[in-house]
């Protein structure tokens, strides 16, 4: 209990609600002890029979003692604690004359509390609809100025999820009716089980029986942090979405920020306020600013006194302000993060220089049966004429790539991608998405390679370009990729996608993938992180460099899915233990992601133990795919935002691709080159 407050605190979370009944008393005292408010629910709850023509209690008079008794309990039980403020009449118990009697007993009992119940609004003191859209929210507090909206269950964290979060807090914090929401909710609940090898994995419902028994699948693996309180990536978002404290750019030029107390209650002398200005996510310039005591509820201008660094050619800066414990709490220690915000500076670095193609090395075109290869100094590229990918990229000898480097429009479905319809006039899921979206699992496997053209522009510069179309399940659509190889070692993947059919409106993903060594297990990237991200859930990770092992940079949801993506990226890395690999650079970004298993692996596995460790490691090079939504976890609504989806029209995605090695120095150097366009 004590572990699950403090990790609720540190990630800025204010109430717990005890659904669907009162809590251990020890809870309560623990409660009042580090500062948590309580939605204290009666143990009433009905369920599906409250929804049918023999509702339970509704107003039969013979469940009338028995319904009130329930609310008297949890009532009379912690009435003295100071940590209760609301009472919950229950969950999904219907409507009816009992409901209202529990409610006027409540209020005759405790007069000092507000009440709250999800289906009879009219006897309670807040209106409320679970997981009801931004958009919904937002028309309802317009049209009810007067009536405060509490939504006590929202989210729905089942799986990869919560995405959106920013959008729900930003009209709760613009709206003053609009009470606040509860994530639904906050551990997985799964059993630690062992393989008859030995291998740890979580167990769920359908495990110890028929689907259903004693739980229906993953629905109740639907936590922030996992059932052994190991935070999930969710768990960083909410905790930046829900932070007390906000900087805003007011002249960032000139250091001006301005700081803004939303706590209720506390002044800022809690905190002590540092800095860091960063050049390509490396800190360069770092420092504290004065304490403040700044009143909650109030706001200052403030002065960060960094100095405009000597800007380097295709550079970009941040300035970082973070808010940390000034002393130790009950619930955290001094330097616990409370808060932070980031911002990119308008500072107007000058371009990055373009290279001399005429002082690079020059190439040499292969045209063969199977392939076109193109050699330089130390490399060699091969065009796979069967496939129109890249089958192998050598340097000094080492293979770089040991699968093709292909399009990927596919994603192992995340729990509410398979739960969400998406359109429920189709038949059977495949691979759990539904047809209309399923259709795009084998849609690179099976494309036409239509042609596969090579011509050498420069001495130092071969343009290979190769026309696919795609199955007639996705529209019989163009797809062009387009690889320029230079001198330097570098390889420009032009991807240009040009449908002719609209048959399947939207896409998963767009992206490449392909496998390299498995000795290449080092992750570096300048992008969005450390987490996990997507792109309706990464407002809780800063743009910096990052690194990390693949195999820890992974995250094993209790059932396997979609997972590991960072978005934002300028460029990624992946390096063996002396630092040689394989770069690739956003032009200008990309999402990205990687594997120490196939994206086979992953589609077959249903639990994390049987998810293989492979000698080659999977690359996702991206440039999107869609978010992981989640307001809800069983209707449309579960479906990312219309803002958060790929529809199918023209895109046009680049990134370079390069051999690196620890005698070619800094890789962000490296990544900031500019090669010249040629030939177009």
């Amino acid at each position: 209990m004590i572990q699950d407050i403090k990790l609720i605190k540190q990630a800025n979370m204010n109430i717990i609600r005890t659904s669907h009944y009162p809590n251990a008393p020890v809870w309560y005292d623990l409660c009042d002890k580090y500062g948590i408010y309580l939605m204290d629910e009666a143990n009433m709850e009905s369920h599906k029979v409250s929804y049918g023509l023999n509702r339970l209690p509704g107003s039969d008079p013979k469940w009338t003692a028995a319904s009130v008794d329930r609310m008297a309990s949890v009532v009379q039980r912690d009435k003295n604690h100071a940590s209760v403020i609301f009472w919950s009449l229950g969950n999904e118990a219907g409507f009816g004359d009992n409901i209202k009697a529990m409610a006027d007993y409540a209020r005759e009992a405790d007069p000092t509390r507000l009440l709250q119940y999800r289906q009879m609004n009219s006897v309670v003191d807040t209106d409320n609809l679970s997981y009801q859209t931004v958009e919904w929210c937002i028309d309802w507090a317009n049209e009810h100025p007067d009536r405060p909206y509490l939504m006590e269950e929202y989210a729905y964290a089942r799986g990869n999820a919560v995405g959106n979060l920013q959008e729900y807090q930003d009209a709760f914090e613009t709206h003053k009716n609009l009470v606040g929401a509860l994530i639904w909710d906050w551990a997985d609940k799964a059993l630690r089980e062992f393989s008859e090898d030995g291998k740890m994995f979580w167990a769920y419902g359908g495990d110890y029986g028929p689907p259903g028994t004693p739980s229906d699948g993953t629905m109740i693996a639907n936590g922030v942090v996992g059932p052994d309180r190991d935070p999930e990536p969710e768990y960083y978002e909410v905790k930046k979405v829900y932070q007390y404290v906000k900087a805003e750019p007011v002249d960032l030029a000139n250091g001006k920020i301005r700081i803004r107390n939303k706590y209720d209650f506390l002044s800022l002398d809690f905190v002590d306020i540092s800095w860091e200005l960063t050049e390509d996510g490396k800190v360069v310039q770092s420092g504290s600013l004065p304490k403040m005591n700044l009143p909650a509820k109030k706001e200052e201008v403030v002065t960060v006194p960094f100095e405009k660094p000597k800007l380097k050619p295709g550079a970009e800066y941040h300035l970082k302000i973070t808010f940390a414990l000034a002393d130790d709490t009950l619930w955290a220690g001094r330097g616990h993060i409370v808060a932070w915000d980031q911002f990119e500076l308008p500072f107007d670095a000058p371009p990055a220089r373009e290279e001399n193609v005429k002082k690079m090395p020059k190439l040499k075109l292969q045209d063969t049966a199977d392939a076109f290869t193109v050699t330089g100094r130390n490399f060699t590229v091969a065009i796979g004429k069967k496939t129109g990918a890249i089958e192998s990229f050598i340097f000094n000898g080492t293979e770089l790539v040991t699968s093709p480097l292909i399009p990927n429009f596919w994603r192992k479905p995340t729990d509410n991608d398979i739960e969400e319809k998406w359109d429920h006039t189709t038949e059977t899921p495949i691979g759990g998405m539904p047809i209309r979206l399923g259709v795009w699992r084998t849609a690179a496997q099976d494309r036409t390679v239509k042609s596969v053209n090579a011509e050498q522009l420069k001495s130092q510069v071969v343009r290979i370009v190769a026309h696919v179309t795609l199955p007639e399940a996705v529209g019989d659509n163009d797809y062009y990729h387009t690889y320029t190889v230079y001198g330097s070692g570098d390889v420009v993947v032009q991807n240009d996608l040009k449908p002719e059919s609209l048959k399947i409106p939207e896409m998963p993903r767009l992206g490449m993938q392909m496998a390299i060594p498995g000795r290449f297990n080092k992750m570096t990237w300048l992008g969005r992180g450390p987490q996990e991200t997507y792109w309706d859930r990464n407002t809780g990770a800063a743009v910096g460099l990052y690194s990390g092992q693949v195999e820890d940079l992974i995250h094993d949801y209790v059932r396997p899915q979609e997972n590991a993506n960072r978005t934002d990226v300028r460029w990624v890395a992946f390096t063996d233990e002396d630092g040689f690999g394989l770069l690739a650079v956003g032009m200008p970004l990309l999402y990205a992601s990687a594997w120490p298993y196939t994206m086979g692996d992953l589609e077959k596995a249903k639990h994390i133990h049987e998810l293989p460790r492979r000698d080659t490691i999977t690359v996702n090079l991206d440039y999107k795919q869609m978010g992981v939504g989640g307001d809800d976890g069983w209707t449309e609504r579960a479906r990312p935002h219309p803002e958060y989806r790929l529809p199918l029209k023209t895109y046009s995605y680049s990134f370079r691709l390069r051999a690196v090695t620890p005698a070619m120095g800094d890789i962000g150097t490296l990544a900031r080159r500019a090669l010249p366009t040629i030939g177009q």
